[in-house]
């Protein structure tokens, strides 16, 4: 199937991309030009695909379908497309093209909270995209680090959610924040923990994962001793405004480095633990703002051994703890309709 990618034109391609345990207030999502997200009906005969890409879908009946155009949203040059399928590089071409949707996933995961859970990708094709007919598959690959559990989905109560209204915020996010992204592959820890981040392997792994996300930040490779409190003492003076909201970082850190120790060993949980376990959500959003606050912060000192140094300082200075903080809270955002997103993100940058 991969081999046939380099045999079309760069224009009618589009990576699709299931959307599961989503939800809007609207029934399709036009976030930009070459993005949208609409609500999938089987039945429905708008943008239909061929029978490779249903069979998938009908596993599981997704909630939402995410359609990119990476040539239209400028996520890869037409240049370079065309050069991919002129020199019949199709491996190159399904890596480029999937790539570009990998990282427009990772802007919706640290745009909000929540766990944005996405199936298989698949490149579709049509020689003319408004022509009546299917969409037809040219290659499947993985753009996320979900696996998705079909017998559990079910169950599951939405875990995402878009909004109409977010949707300008999203936009000044992406564009402000896409720039700092690009070195995150160049910096193996900062790479880890996002991958790590968009992980779903079921609620143990992603207790797991998400403290070593934490830990692959934070902490420095030659540290093996007094790990839990160089941890929740960083992330403490990373994220928390006042005495108070640190002491609680702390011990929240603390609690949860207690749990990975626990689930690794194979210990039983008590009923403290599995509460706390059901608290994930809430520990992985402590992520998600170290995630942000590093970026901001790595894009800067473009080295991340610095990092954990830094953070210690902040314990003794707290001048300079505000001046990180206020640095490392660049790509932070507050949802106002009564403000313009792209005030409110220039805002946090000066």
């Amino acid at each position: 199937m991969t081999e046939r990618l380099a045999d079309h034109a760069p224009v009618g391609i589009r990576c699709l991309t299931p959307l599961y345990k989503f939800s809007s207030d609207v029934p399709e999502l036009a976030i930009s030009e070459g993005i949208r997200i609409s609500r999938y009906d089987r039945h429905d005969s708008t943008d239909q695909v061929d029978e490779v890409a249903g069979s998938y879908l009908q596993i599981c009946d997704p909630d939402y379908l995410l359609w990119h155009d990476p040539i239209l949203s400028g996520d890869v040059s037409v240049e370079e497309v065309s050069r991919l399928i002129k020199e019949k590089k199709s491996a190159e071409l399904t890596e480029a093209l999937l790539a570009s949707t990998a990282k427009l996933l990772r802007a919706f995961r640290l745009f909000k909270p929540g766990r944005l859970l996405a199936g298989e990708t698949f490149i579709v094709y049509k020689a003319d995209a408004d022509e009546v007919g299917n969409w037809s598959t040219l290659s499947i690959g993985r753009t996320s680090t979900s696996s998705i559990d079909y017998r559990r989905i079910a169950s599951r109560a939405t875990s995402y959610e878009l909004t109409s209204i977010e949707l300008p915020f999203l936009l000044a996010f992406r564009e402000t924040v896409q720039h700092s992204l690009r070195f995150a592959d160049s910096v193996p820890t900062l790479s880890l923990a996002l991958n790590l981040y968009s992980a779903e392997n079921g609620e143990e792994l992603n207790a797991v994962s998400t403290v070593t996300a934490l830990e692959a930040l934070l902490t420095k490779k030659e540290e093996t001793e007094g790990l839990t409190y160089r941890l929740s003492m960083r992330t403490a003076n990373l994220l928390g405004r006042d005495a108070e909201a640190r002491k609680q970082i702390f011990l929240e850190i603390k609690s949860f480095y207690n749990l990975r120790s626990k689930l690794v060993h194979g210990a039983p949980l008590d009923g403290k633990l599995l509460n706390q376990l059901n608290e994930l959500d809430s520990f992985r959003e402590t992520l998600r703002r170290v995630l942000l606050s590093a970026i901001a912060l790595l894009s800067e000192e473009k080295n991340s051994a610095n990092l954990p140094d830094l953070l210690d300082e902040l314990a003794f200075d707290d001048d300079k703890r505000r001046q990180v903080q206020e640095r490392a809270a660049r790509f932070f955002h507050i949802i106002n309709a009564e403000q313009p997103p792209e005030i409110l993100l220039k805002s946090k940058l000066n």
